[in-house]
């Protein structure tokens, strides 16, 4: 997995690994993607983040998981309204989801 320790590996390879090492991939995708992205102060962050959570939930279809990560952002991001708004759609998008099954 130390070979795929960048964001951009990750995002890319994300749906060939996370079928055969979810948790550990999960974890890796949080530290190394989300977790960067929400602390960038570039006009483009709060897009990509919600970018980033549509991708993993896409990939992993674990909504409970994006939630929580989520929930962690938002009381981080709290001062941040421009991550909120994306949050809330990256939220939205989820909830959107349930109700086609």
């Amino acid at each position: 997995m130390k070979k795929y320790n960048s964001a951009p590996m990750i995002r890319k390879y994300l749906p060939e690994l996370y079928p055969h090492r979810k948790k550990e991939v999960a974890a890796l995708y949080y530290d190394k993607v989300v977790v960067p992205e929400s602390k960038k102060d570039s006009a483009n962050a709060p897009r990509q983040l919600r970018k980033d959570l549509d991708d993993f939930f896409e990939v992993s279809g674990d909504g409970k998981l994006v939630q929580r990560w989520i929930k962690q952002l938002q009381l981080q991001l709290a001062d941040k309204p421009e991550f909120l708004e994306f949050l809330s759609l990256a939220t939205r998008n989820i909830e959107m989801s349930k109700k086609d099954y």
